[in-house]
């Protein structure tokens, strides 16, 4: 993972890379690749402080020789909280990256991390070593022992001004660089990073934003906030009128950005929490909330007719008319409609098939729309769910745009509005029937990512869906079970009905079932290997860890088995399907 700041103090970074650490941390420290000059004098040894300052000195030659000024944003990384500091303007002709491996991946030797830092330079366009012509920047690449979390790394230090004495071009460098590490973990045969292998990412959160939050006592920013309630009015709202009443809603303010010249077009939105009383908002505009949260890819999640689109700019145009949407309060089918959100989000899970990043995408964005509206009607009681909705969110953020028109089916729409229409979460049996289905939507989903060969995210998600448990008093977990038996026989249903009719019935198009077995893995405490893409590893411990949480959850009413293992969904004993009585209102 790249991890790329900017400054001006060239000695400074050198001395610090080469030198003992903050807390004595760095062992064997050296230099393993750079600039022939710098490698001729300083390379693979262990340096004095006075010959580190000497190679600082001749990392920053080029510049000093032509006296070329290089001036802008500085950055710093926060070792202690792990976090970017913004350190105001001032020179910044200092590139420095970081490549670090995860603990769990065997440390390679000094040649490969060599090869791959003189790779990573010669693929951002800094220097070209079997270039005769290339006016190149000066850089080193420093080693010294293992991160706080236990993962070989390297530093990569370089200096922007090139041997003529040009500023060197840094556009869109951290972009370039999260590619340039896609091809050199395919190349070294490196563990991949998921979200960067499937082009999924999401928007970083400012020092000043979490610094705030902090200070405010909330446990999530502004920015945080607004994607959750963005969210869960998005997963509901069939219609962009709809979405707006829906923000009201929300407690959530909003503003149009119409076309340069045209108020009959709206071509972006901003949002902001409504301020207390003579406070300032705060806004942010859709694009910096979530890549799949700017208004053009919303819209795809909409009908979209001319009456629609009048209705829609009436309300752009005067905001105060978006009356929030009536909340009823949920009658005798909550039940039912729970099972069918639960039932059907689990169908469209099974019926992905290899690479169908686009389906996978669209199922995690309703399923951050559910876990959303349940963060927003829950508040601070429960931080846990506001954060597995952004987890859940981070898959559904692709950075291209796939252009495929859907509209949340009626059973997602249906099951959110019972979700939020119940101000039961009080009540033990109702709030436990409720993290049942979400266990179970979440399991599937990871299974799911798990065939789409995304090891790493799978375990994120069964990490998340560990914290869920915390969300409910889990210690009798009989209703879990009765409301967990009950979706299964509505699972048993609905495969019966698809053998039928051979087609599933939903108000968008979805990929019929295929036959080929889903790549499923039943973690077991005490089994410590499992199979990805025909490799065989040892699981990490935090891996076993964040398994074994998981199946204590599910664990049969409430008590802790020694190893426990949950069948297989859909499995378990078939009663008449009737919906579990006694947890209303």
């Amino acid at each position: 993972m790249p991890n790329i700041t900017r400054g001006g103090n060239t000695v400074g970074l050198l001395a610090y890379l080469l030198g003992e650490g903050r807390a004595n941390e760095h062992k064997d420290q050296h230099i393993i690749a750079g600039s022939s000059s710098l490698m001729f004098q300083f390379g693979n040894r262990t340096l004095t402080h006075e010959e580190a300052l000497h190679a600082g000195a001749l990392l920053d030659l080029d510049r000093r020789v032509h006296g070329t000024s290089m001036m802008g944003k500085r950055t710093s990384w926060d070792y202690e909280n792990e976090q970017y500091r913004d350190d105001g303007e001032g020179p910044n002709h200092v590139w420095h990256v970081s490549l670090s491996l995860r603990p769990d991946e065997r440390p390679l030797s000094d040649e490969t991390w060599a090869r791959i830092a003189t790779d990573f330079v010669r693929e951002m366009g800094f220097a070209d070593p079997d270039d005769p012509n290339d006016n190149p920047c000066r850089w080193v690449a420093v080693r010294h022992g293992v991160t706080k979390n236990g993962g070989d790394h390297i530093h990569i230090a370089l200096n922007l001004v090139r041997e003529d004495g040009r500023p060197s071009r840094t556009w869109n460098d951290y972009s370039r660089a999260q590619h340039t590490a896609n091809v050199l973990e395919h190349k070294y045969g490196l563990e991949i990073l998921d979200s960067r292998e499937h082009g999924r990412g999401s928007k970083g959160i400012q020092p000043a934003e979490q610094a705030a939050a902090l200070r405010e006592g909330k446990d999530l920013t502004d920015r945080e906030a607004l994607e959750v309630r963005v969210r869960a009015a998005l997963v509901v709202a069939t219609t962009e009128a709809e979405f707006l009443r829906e923000l009201r809603g929300q407690d959530v303010i909003f503003r149009p950005r119409f076309a340069r010249g045209d108020t009959n077009v709206v071509v972006g939105y901003s949002v902001a929490l409504r301020p207390r009383s003579g406070g300032e908002p705060k806004w942010y505009g859709g694009s910096s909330l979530a890549y799949d949260l700017t208004l053009p890819r919303m819209r795809q999640n909409w009908h979209d007719y001319s009456h629609t689109r009048r209705e829609a700019l009436e309300l752009w145009h005067h905001t105060e008319r978006a009356t929030p949407p009536d909340r009823p309060e949920h009658g005798g089918n909550y039940d039912r409609a729970i099972a069918d959100l639960t039932v059907e989000t689990i169908e469209r899970l099974r019926a992905l098939t290899p690479g169908d990043r686009v389906g996978l995408a669209n199922v995690a964005s309703d399923l951050a729309g559910a876990y959303a509206a349940l963060a927003f009607d829950m508040g601070n009681t429960h931080p846990h769910i506001a954060a597995t909705a952004r987890a859940f969110g981070r898959l559904a953020q692709l950075k291209d745009d796939p252009r495929q028109h859907r509209v949340s089916s009626l059973a997602v729409r249906n099951g959110v509005r019972a979700l939020r229409a119940s101000r039961a979460f009080g009540k033990h049996n109702r709030g436990v029937a409720i993290a049942a289905s979400m266990i179970e939507i979440s399991m599937a989903l990871s299974e799911a990512v798990r065939y789409q060969k995304q090891r790493d995210t799978a375990l994120r998600i069964i990490g998340e869906i560990s914290n869920v448990q915390s969300a409910w008093d889990m210690h009798d977990l009989s209703a879990a079970d009765e409301f967990r038996t009950y979706i299964a026989e509505r699972r048993s249903q609905a495969t019966q009905g698809r053998k039928q009719s051979n087609v599933a019935v939903l108000e968008r198009p979805v990929v019929l079932e295929t036959d080929a077995p889903i790549d499923t893995v039943t973690p077991k405490p005490e089994v410590d290997e499992v199979n990805t893409d025909g490799d065989t590893r040892r699981m990490t411990k935090q891996e076993l860890l964040a398994t074994n949480r998981f199946l204590s959850v599910l664990g049969s009413k409430g008590k802790r088995q020694g190893t426990p293992t949950p069948p297989p969904m859909g499995t378990r004993p078939r009663p008449r399907p009737q919906p579990p009585q006694g947890r209303g209102r």
